[in-house]
């Protein structure tokens, strides 16, 4: 009896740690991997927000969040720039958030249209020299979005995501990382 109550704590403590670790994504979303993903994910966050469930936007937008945020940035920036770069994130990361909620706010409705375009990489202006630098170059993958308000309106934006742990994750406003961005402190 002893080594199956054993076993079966062991499998609880290991069934706990693993969903410790697993996204906050809903199951029911597919992970935005690519434009057509994100368009359908967006589409999720939109229909969230304007339903009323804030708790499942939140949920939506949270799993844009970097995972283990300072392992990725120690390994990306030398180590004097890590508390700066850290902190840039996390303002950043809000002000997107916050941005979302202006943005889905001005829909029209939960089914509102939203296209997404990929956007290349290169060109634009250089960063501000006082910027933090990378130890080596990130690869980013820029999209515009389009939301429809009305037949004669719409509203755009870009913002920038990286590929870890499988899938898109919030990397800036607009083509350029949040390192070589002033943050903008966004107000529902």
């Amino acid at each position: 009896m002893k080594p199956i109550l054993s076993c079966l704590t062991l499998a609880l403590i290991c069934a706990a740690y693993l969903m410790g670790q697993e996204s906050t994504k809903p199951p029911d979303v597919p992970i935005p991997k690519d434009g057509q993903s994100l368009l359908v994910y967006y589409k999720a966050m939109l229909r969230a927000y304007k339903r009323g469930d804030t708790a499942r936007f939140h949920q939506l937008v949270s799993y844009f969040e970097l995972p283990h945020k300072d392992a990725w940035i120690k390994d990306k920036f030398a180590a004097d720039q890590v508390t700066t770069v850290s902190t840039k994130y996390s303002e950043s990361f809000e002000d997107f958030s916050a941005e979302l909620v202006r943005i889905f706010g001005q829909a029209p409705g939960p089914e509102a249209a939203i296209t997404i375009t990929p956007i290349p990489q290169g060109g634009g202006f250089p960063p501000p020299a006082n910027s933090p630098a990378p130890k080596t170059k990130v690869l980013m993958e820029s999209y515009k979005f389009e939301l429809t308000l009305s037949p004669n309106a719409t509203l755009e934006w870009m913002t920038s995501y990286v590929q870890v742990g499988g899938g898109l994750r919030y990397i800036g406003g607009g083509a350029y990382p949040f390192w070589e961005q002033q943050t903008r402190r966004v107000k529902p």
